[in-house]
């Protein structure tokens, strides 16, 4: 009688810990399961977002305005959104310029302070909406006016504020960053180099190396 009481303690202390393990594999696949829905709803929210893009055409024109009532040419670059939502409020900075010396870039001592770009070479425009997919009809960057040897920043400012908006023939790296409101992560940042020999219709622009 003994040894049938032992035998009946022992059945009785392994059972649970059999039911126990049975139970371990579908927590865990419930884990899994979890993890795997967290990871697709984080996907889904990155595609959805807006992704900009900042780029320059492989052979840019420019575009003949009227500023002021004197001809200028403006020099523009592009964004597009790549992303699955709309990238509402953007809007562009331009953050630093620099020239070349020969040598090296060096950032240039007359613009100290960033600069709102208009989306919109005649008549101020702060604001765009890029639906996914669209790609802006241009950003003006620069601009040169028909008989002068400068290069202008596009800009509705009419004073300087401290920032010098003109610049002589030379080479330039302009840092621009475009954003949509509310949507830190969609910034994008582009180095554009623009290459001016004081002719108005010959400035040349790309991405800088």
């Amino acid at each position: 009688m003994a040894a049938k009481s032992a035998g009946t303690d022992a059945t009785d202390t392994e059972q649970p810990a059999a039911a126990t393990d049975a139970v371990q594999p579908a927590v865990a696949s419930r884990s899994r399961e979890g993890g795997a829905m967290s990871e697709l709803k984080l996907l889904r929210r990155l595609t959805r977002r807006p992704r900009l893009r900042l780029f320059v055409e492989p052979d840019p024109s420019p575009q003949l305005v009227r500023v002021e009532n004197r001809p200028a040419m403006v020099y523009s670059v592009h964004v597009v959104n790549r992303g699955g939502q709309t990238a509402r409020g953007c809007t562009a900075m331009l953050e630093r310029i620099e020239y070349w010396n020969g040598a090296q870039w060096l950032r240039h001592p007359g613009f100290g302070l960033a600069l709102q770009l208009p989306w919109r070479a005649v008549g101020a425009r702060s604001q765009i909406d890029l639906a996914s997919g669209a790609v802006s009809d241009g950003l003006p960057l620069v601009m040169a006016f028909r008989g002068e040897r400068l290069v202008r920043i596009v800009t509705p400012l009419r004073i300087s504020s401290g920032i010098l908006l003109e610049y002589p023939p030379g080479e330039y790296r302009l840092t621009v960053r475009v954003r949509a409101e509310g949507k830190p992560e969609s910034a994008v940042v582009g180095r554009i180099q623009v290459r001016y020999d004081g002719e108005w219709d010959r400035i040349r622009i790309r991405h800088a190396r």
